[in-house]
């Protein structure tokens, strides 16, 4: 699992996101966190997932392939979290290729 540098928080994890990506990285439970990831196909922008489904073995075996580039603690602050990355990417750039914008990780 790789973390994009400037990785995106919704506000209410923001007190709590080095310990969120400790326990990502190493495969602890977490509540209510909601991880977007950048989509491994090219009809999808991002993936959301909650931070428990990432502890089943499908999971574990793909996620050296996952880029997070958002990480929240409810459901509804991961709706507004892709909703501000969409923004802001489009903002800056008049599109919404938001690989692009973090910089095509790992050539996907």
């Amino acid at each position: 699992m790789q973390f994009y540098k400037n990785i995106w928080i919704s506000e209410n994890a923001a007190g709590k996101k080095f310990q969120i990506m400790w326990k990502l990285k190493h495969f602890r439970p977490q509540a209510d966190v909601y991880v977007l990831v950048l989509a491994n196909n090219s009809h999808d922008l991002i993936h959301m997932y909650p931070a428990k489904e990432l502890l089943k073995p499908y999971y574990k075996k793909i996620q050296r392939e996952m880029f997070v580039i958002g990480i929240a603690r409810t459901r509804p602050a991961a709706l507004e979290l892709i909703r501000q990355i969409v923004q802001e990417v489009y903002e800056k750039t008049g599109d919404c290729d938001i690989r692009a914008y973090v910089g095509n990780p790992a050539g996907t």
